[in-house]
């Protein structure tokens, strides 16, 4: 009951600012960017609808692959003590549910992402977004105060979702803890955002059912389970 009441206040408090946020802004103002749209197979045959927002191309979907480029394969962790244990690349489904990886995609620590062998996961001429992506992602959007708002899918979210404008279409796939348990799927998504260049760093990006930002976080863990998204190279 409590949850209910405090997510009506939310609906209402985000109504009106997007009231106010729409009086501030002229109707040329809108975001309402001319789609290009493709696809783009992973190593797995996953097939991925692409978007392209400013300058950039990006997947409409977390990543899903199994195998790095190369086709080694990586591990998949269910017990929550090796999870929490593991010192190499790891994917997960959150709660262990299949289900929900063909929906918000996979969870993978952050030594899948950051592997010793250089192998990639992303496809061929494709990268795990970085930091610096991200923040060219946003600053493709800076005609709008609410840029997570044009990021978020219009569904799943528990309850401020987004108008999905910009064709992001950002899902709250929530998290995988260092301790190996499952958290804030429906209201939460996490996407890793290591640099692309120079040295890796714990680097994450974050969106909240509660509002419209997009968090930059710094404060990551090795074996924690985020999301990620790819960018055209």
């Amino acid at each position: 009951m409590y949850r209910r009441i405090v997510d009506l206040i939310l609906k209402f408090l985000a109504a009106a600012f997007l009231l106010v946020a729409a009086t501030g802004c002229s109707k040329n103002d809108d975001i309402h960017y001319p789609l290009t749209t493709g696809t783009v197979a992973d190593i797995d045959g996953n097939v991925y609808s692409t978007v392209i927002i400013g300058s950039q191309k990006w997947m409409v979907e977390n990543l899903k692959s199994r195998h790095y480029r190369n086709g080694d394969p990586v591990t998949r962790v269910t017990d929550p003590v090796i999870w929490q244990n593991l010192a190499a690349g790891g994917y997960c489904y959150y709660g262990n549910d299949t289900a929900n990886g063909k929906t918000y995609g996979l969870l993978y620590n952050w030594y899948s992402l950051n592997d010793p062998a250089h192998r990639l996961l992303a496809p061929s001429g494709w990268h795990i977004a970085g930091d610096e992506d991200w923040t060219a992602l946003l600053n493709n959007l800076q005609r709008t105060n609410i840029p997570a708002y044009t990021l978020k899918a219009k569904t799943l979210w528990d309850s401020i979702a987004g108008n999905n404008n910009s064709g992001f279409a950002a899902l709250p796939g929530g998290m995988r803890f260092e301790d190996g348990s499952y958290g804030n799927l429906g209201s939460d998504g996490y996407w890793w955002s290591c640099p692309t260049t120079g040295l890796p760093t714990l680097c994450y990006r974050h969106m909240g059912y509660r509002d419209f930002k997009v968090d930059s976080l710094t404060n990551g863990h090795k074996n924690r389970g985020f999301s990620v998204r790819c960018v055209h190279d």
